[in-house]
């Protein structure tokens, strides 16, 4: 016996609602023409995932292997107490450890870094790792981060400035006295191994090697 799967009324887009002839092509596509028209039905690109109810609007979304998809809920405050999940082409879902995502990278080498204001976590060929964040450093929010060419990860914390990330070891502003001063609220390297600096105010810095080089609104 056969199953409605879905529906099409003509309100949805046909230009009739009598079909002359079909044809199913091999990308997949759904041809219809009538008295008025060629119309075509494809699968979309794009799918709608429903989230648990408290997920809040300011997520963490983060590309994993194989076509999964990490999402991170940044409040845990009261009914919001959540924690990330991984999402599988499939549609299912695995749940994870880390909670309170702040901010997520994907390194170039597939590693994954989550952080909020206690811990950092690494996940790489299947295990999580968790360093907490340094007492100095405890309670200020990550809000960036990126992997520069040396692999070291840089992170800035909400108001207290950028740090590099290596092995276990913090090193304020990656011991790099240029980039003392405000906080850079978002990180980024390029192709070429560029880290670009993100500030208020229309202002950027760009790390190229050991030359770093500000540009504000006048440029």
């Amino acid at each position: 016996e056969g199953r409605l799967v879905r529906q099409f009324p003509t309100a949805a887009g046909f230009t009739d609602g009598v079909f002359n002839a079909t044809l199913d092509d091999r990308e997949g596509n759904l041809w219809f023409t009538t008295a008025n028209g060629v119309d075509r039905v494809r699968q979309a690109r794009l799918a709608t995932v429903a989230l648990p109810p408290g997920f809040v609007p300011a997520l963490s979304v983060t590309p994993g292997d194989d076509g999964t998809v990490w999402i991170g809920n940044t409040d845990r405050t009261g009914a919001y107490d959540f924690a990330s999940f991984v999402l599988a082409p499939d549609g299912s879902r695995r749940t994870t450890s880390i909670l309170d995502v702040s901010a997520s990278h994907r390194a170039p080498d597939g590693t994954l870094w989550f952080g909020n204001d206690a811990s950092l976590w690494r996940v790489r060929d299947g295990e999580t790792r968790r360093w907490p964040l340094p007492p100095e450093l405890a309670g200020r929010k990550v809000q960036a981060m990126t992997t520069g060419a040396d692999g070291a990860l840089w992170v800035s914390l909400i108001g207290h400035s950028v740090h590099t990330f290596r092995d276990g070891v913090w090193r304020k502003n990656g011991d790099r006295a240029a980039l003392a001063g405000p906080t850079a609220v978002s990180l980024a390297t390029d192709r070429q191994g560029r880290t670009w600096f993100g500030y208020t105010d229309n202002r950027i810095a760009i790390l190229d090697g050991n030359t770093l080089r500000r540009y504000g609104p006048q440029q």
